[in-house]
């Protein structure tokens, strides 16, 4: 990849120190959408996979010949939209992240100009064959767990039912956890690989390891994974070089060999890693006039927000959990080094730094804009309590049934409460009962969304969207059978009704008004989806429909119905 001059040319014309100040500011977004998009894409074609696999095995088996099994393997009808979907979400993901880094290009020189980037192509294409061979693997390791579950079936005596409700309990937990590690690993190494080329070709040599800063930590004292081989907690904050992983600056501004311990690459490449890179604009120092007083704001900025950033883990954590005792360490170290900088900063400097650096104070949910819950300060079920004003296993049942429905478990739950369970174990069903009755009490309990237009996307096959327009007819009223889930971002609602097969229709409902839904950006592990839960008790009048691009559009209004 060529060095390209531009950036640090124009920065040397028009940027200022204000211009740095905002950069390091703002956090490199991570595209964790894109992210839960890709898993779903996974989880479908997998399944797509593994379910006609079992369904020629049970119908085809000879239990007389057991060797039969390993004669039928029928062509997988997933290799084509994989592929498809692959190369969709490479591109959108590298959109992304020109995205974000034009951002920083606007805020540096006024403009997001334009620079070569014919070396994406080259990282996005090495991310697709990769995906290939990891889908590829993970579509024959589930078939072979078919494959072992028949001749388990099949050795015990068991009819075709009884085998074919032995791997439905079992296969659709294990493609779901496969698809999202995949999904999550992958979509961390291709940000990070493209967010290390652009820093690299605007001449930011370095950057700063940032973690998660939680209990999951890996190498964390006391944390969840504290005997992890690796330890990403000793990286933190460390300053280091994109042309050498086994090196940091240290405190005398000398490049030494990284703590004992640490991983040896860059953040985002070990796997399931969570750490990022922060681009490291104090290099960018020397191309500004900075007074003195300038330089000793920004160093007591970034001491301050070091400090928040260990209060805020020290609060996250259960104090019995021994993790706790690590991060206070931290946050008495922090708040030492920022009282020996304020001793020596103009007192002008310092009082600016303490006005800046007030507590923020948690909003109470309120109709008009999503709430806003501190991830260091409360835990969710604790939001909850407050909230609505419930005891402690209340709202953690109701935090339960959240993470569950905006996380693994959406289509099971809906399918339950539209009749069609999917699993032949009771206490299975039970639980998506469970799941479902609390989340229409925490809609019931919770105050209702009034903050503007909200929006459901998803796709459908060509003959179902024909009956579909046959249907949606303005004034007719529907529901949507179970507890939806609808975006207050349309490119949210968007991206769920994109799909990369031929003969796909894209549709987008579109609410405008108060409508009976709460919001849960603060409750669930997609806060960027904006989401909005609404009872599955709600119905909607169509009011119109039309036609975006690609999108066809129908206009909906919540109507009363005596809930």
């Amino acid at each position: 990849m060529r060095k390209s001059t531009t950036f640090a040319r124009l920065f040397r014309e028009q940027g200022s120190r204000k211009a740095v100040k905002l950069m390091s500011r703002r956090q490199w977004k991570y595209p964790a959408a894109l992210e839960h998009q890709y898993a779903r894409s996974i989880k479908f074609y997998l399944d797509k996979s593994w379910k006609g696999y079992a369904q020629t095995l049970i119908d085809s088996y000879v239990p007389a010949r057991m060797d039969a099994l390993e004669d039928i393997w029928p062509e997988d009808p997933t290799r084509g939209p994989v592929l498809g979907a692959i190369v969709t979400i490479a591109e959108n993901m590298e959109k992304f992240n020109q995205r974000e880094w034009d951002a920083f290009k606007k805020i540096a020189v006024g403009a997001a100009f334009s620079e070569e980037d014919a070396w994406t192509q080259a990282v996005v294409d090495e991310w697709a064959r990769t995906q290939v061979t990891l889908i590829t693997k993970a579509s024959n390791d589930m078939r072979d767990a078919v494959a072992r579950r028949v001749r388990k079936g099949v050795a015990e005596g068991q009819n075709n039912d009884e085998i074919k409700a032995l791997i439905m309990r079992d296969l659709p937990g294990i493609s779901t956890r496969r698809a999202a590690i995949i999904a999550r690993d992958q979509t961390a190494k291709l940000n990070a690989d493209l967010s290390q080329g652009r820093m690299e070709q605007a001449g930011i040599e370095t950057y700063i390891w940032s973690t998660s800063m939680d209990e999951r930590v890996r190498g964390l004292p006391g944390g969840k994974y504290a005997d992890s081989r690796t330890s990403h907690y000793v990286m933190e904050g460390l300053i280091c070089r994109w042309d050498d992983p086994t090196k940091y600056r240290n405190a005398s501004g000398e490049w030494v060999a990284r703590p004992m311990g640490a991983p040896l690459l860059h953040p985002g490449q070990d796997i399931m890693c969570r750490c990022v890179a922060l681009p490291n604009w104090g290099e960018l120092d020397e191309l500004t006039d900075a007074t003195p007083e300038e330089r000793a704001q920004t160093e007591l900025e970034m001491a301050q927000e070091a400090l928040q950033r260990a209060q805020s883990a020290a609060s996250y954590v259960d104090p019995s959990n021994p993790a706790y005792k690590e991060f206070e360490k931290v946050t008495l170290e922090a708040q030492k080094f920022l009282d020996s900088l304020k001793k020596v900063a103009p007192s002008m400097v310092a009082r600016a730094v303490e006005k800046a650096a007030a507590p923020a104070v948690i909003k109470r949910v309120i109709q008009t804009e999503h709430p806003k819950r501190v991830p260091g300060v409360q835990r969710r079920y604790e939001f909850i309590m407050e909230q609505l004003s419930v005891d402690k296993a209340t709202a953690e049942r109701y935090a339960d049934a959240i993470e569950s429905y905006t996380g693994s478990y959406y289509s099971e739950i809906r399918n339950y409460q539209k009749g069609r369970a999917q699993s032949a174990r009771p206490d299975v069903l039970e639980k998506y009962k469970t799941w479902g009755d609390d989340l229409e009490q925490f809609i019931e309990l919770s105050p209702k969304w009034g903050g503007g237009t909200t929006y459901r996307g998803f796709f459908t096959s060509s003959d179902r969207f024909d009956q579909l327009m046959d249907d949606m007819v303005v004034g007719k009223e529907l529901n949507m059978g179970g507890t939806s889930s609808w975006s207050t971002d349309i490119g949210q609602a968007k991206s769920f009704a994109k799909n990369f097969d031929e003969g796909v229709h894209q549709v987008l409902m579109e609410c405008k008004g108060p409508n009976r839904g709460t919001s849960v950006k603060a409750l669930s592990g997609y806060t960027s989806e904006d989401e909005v839960l609404v009872s599955r008790h709600a119905r909607y009048k169509i009011t119109g429909t039309r036609q975006e691009g690609s999108f066809t559009i129908f206009e909906v209004e919540e109507v009363s119905n005596g809930w």
